[in-house]
């Protein structure tokens, strides 16, 4: 990876499992702005109000550290 990038997925999901994101080769310049949290017990399509799978507290956790994200991220680019 070399651009910033934030990854927010859930430990039990079974479609994009957490485990092939952990593998990833971060580097480069981006390497500081390269983030991935992994959410314990939530699955695929945690962040879908309209799926069985929705978990709210999940996404309310995953909403903030996006926003959280991308302050880190704009002030990494403003320097």
């Amino acid at each position: 990876m070399s651009t910033p990038l934030l990854i927010v997925i859930g430990d039990k999901d079974n479609l994009t499992p957490a485990y092939a994101c952990k593998t990833m080769k971060i580097g480069g310049p981006a390497e500081a702005a390269i983030r991935m949290r992994i959410l314990p017990g939530v699955g695929h399509n945690f962040d879908a109000d309209w799926l069985p799978t929705y978990d709210r507290k999940a996404t309310l956790r995953a909403y903030a550290e996006t926003f959280r994200y991308l302050e880190r991220v704009a002030d990494l680019l403003a320097r």
